[in-house]
């Protein structure tokens, strides 16, 4: 026999089957034990008793009760019976221990299973029926998963079957090995295949409900840009759904950080929710979507920020391009169509949804409205030009801005003060003086030409050439704000 995706030969020796059929009763034993061979050497032992009540044909389908045990276990081997597409032995290690238990009581099904390997632990009892859940709240789902490159690798070949996955992320590696452990209870979760042997849960967020603890420990990620590394110690992640439906998923996280090598710490603290993301028939819809979160970074290694981002390797401008080594952020966010942060100091950020497009590694982000400080509504527009790692945008302080704030009088409703934003990654500035100098123009045109005589008709035309309004993009309304300011 061989794995029919990796080509890898494999047989059994010293098989024992044993049938006790009784037509009559409707009682049925299959047994079935035998010794794994791979390339001529022993590579554990399989046991299996089925037994049924009812058809005969119906025993592999539909027993009543199943024993399942794997000893010292090839994954190799294993990785034909889980399904993996040959993953499995870069996912928990060269073999494995198993024991499979399901038995009837009470109209539903017990579950319990145990798997212990090298690089995974799992232990869980449930009860099945229309249903998955867990059969004790004081008996949590317990996962333990050695994370390390090649395993996170084999995770991502088994997870995305139809891409084209490459080994060597150039944006991090995994150094050495971290560990992370996982912990569910209450748990509940809709079933596909009911009254099977092997029952088949539907992973439906909409019909679930669920208490999930996730830690990572001692995780080290070396930055592909820099070479730096840093580990993420005892980071844990919550995340609740206390009802089925389209209930509030609530989550937090703590956790961190510590760069090899130098004094600095970190840390990654946070909370929130998300409610509206689920349709009637149970798939994620962001339509409706609300989500308010708040956080705190000191000190995260932008790696982490690679890490968790979906940002095309290909391009070779990875997060951290442009935000530097360290990020330090403290917000807090409500989203629902609408993205709206808040830092301290009751200093608030309100952003209307941006557009953008990217040619060549030069993205262009089309004029946003941002209102700030829930009084002052300015705008903001330009190129991040990737490949030579430089901003060159434009803040725009709109006529509602200048009249509210330097209480400027007789500037269009659609004028805009254009402000540039300049730099290189990691180093972009606003020009402070261009803006002071553009400011105090404006006032002399709107404010003191009108009463200066032979110098009015001169400052009028100079400002107008010297602030040309013909490159400001158009505002796109209506903002959600717009009832709430003048």
């Amino acid at each position: 026999m061989v794995n029919p995706v990796n080509r890898y030969p494999f047989n059994f020796r010293n098989v024992q089957v044993d049938f006790d059929l009784d037509g009559k009763k409707n009682a049925h034993v299959v047994h079935f034990e035998g010794e794994a061979l791979e390339n001529g050497s022993t590579a554990g032992k399989l046991d299996l008793t089925l037994v049924g009540n009812g058809k005969a044909s119906e025993l592999i389908s539909s027993p009543s009760t199943v024993k399942a045990s794997l000893s010292n276990f090839s994954s190799h081997i294993a990785d034909v019976f889980f399904k993996t597409r040959g993953q499995l032995p870069d996912l928990i290690g060269p073999s494995l221990d198993l024991k499979y238990a399901m038995g009837t009581a009470g109209g539903r099904q017990n579950l319990d299973i145990q798997i212990e390997s090298n690089g995974l632990t799992l232990d869980g009892a449930f009860y099945a029926g229309e249903t998955l859940e867990l059969r004790s709240p004081r008996k949590p789902l317990k996962i333990r998963w050695d994370l390390t490159e090649k395993s996170y690798d084999a995770f991502r070949r088994w997870r995305n079957p139809n891409q084209q996955i490459t080994s060597n992320n150039p944006l991090f590696t995994i150094d050495g090995s971290g560990v992370l452990k996982i912990q569910i209870s209450p748990f509940s979760i809709p079933m596909i295949d009911q009254d099977k042997g092997f029952p088949k849960p539907d992973f439906n967020l909409f019909g679930s409900h669920f208490d999930v603890n996730v830690r990572v420990d001692d995780l080290k990620l070396k930055q592909g840009r820099t070479g730096a590394t840093t580990v993420l110690e005892k980071f844990d992640f919550d995340i609740v759904k206390k009802r089925v439906g389209n209930n509030p998923l609530t989550f937090k996280f703590n956790g961190s950080v510590s760069p090899i090598g130098e004094r600095k710490s970190g840390l990654i603290q946070g909370s929130g929710t998300i409610t509206d993301f689920l349709s009637s028939a149970g798939t994620l819809d962001f339509k409706d979507v609300s989500t308010s979160i708040h956080a705190r970074i000191r000190n995260l290694p932008s790696v982490f920020v690679d890490a968790l981002s979906k940002f095309d390797e290909a391009s070779g401008f990875p997060p951290s391009a442009f935000l530097g080594d360290l990020f330090n952020a403290t917000f807090d966010a409500e989203v629902g169509g609408l993205f709206k942060s808040e830092s301290k100091g009751n200093v608030s950020l309100w952003f209307a949804p941006a557009g953008f497009n990217m040619n060549r590694g030069k993205m262009y982000v089309e004029r946003t409205e941002i209102l700030y400080n829930k009084a002052y509504q300015v705008c903001l527009w330009g190129n991040i030009r990737f490949p030579k790692r430089y901003v060159a945008m434009t803040l725009g302080l709109t006529a509602q801005a200048l009249r509210s704030a330097l209480s400027i009088k007789g500037i269009n409703d659609n004028y805009v003060l254009k402000v540039p934003v300049e730099g290189p990654f990691g180093n972009v500035e606003i020009d402070t003086g261009a803006a002071t100098g553009k400011i105090a123009l404006l006032v002399a045109r709107k404010q003191i030409a009108p009463k200066a005589g032979i110098w009015g008709p001169v400052l009028g035309p100079v400002g107008d050439l010297a602030d040309d309004q013909s490159d400001v993009p158009p505002p796109k309304t209506p903002f959600p704000w717009q009832d709430k300011v003048n």
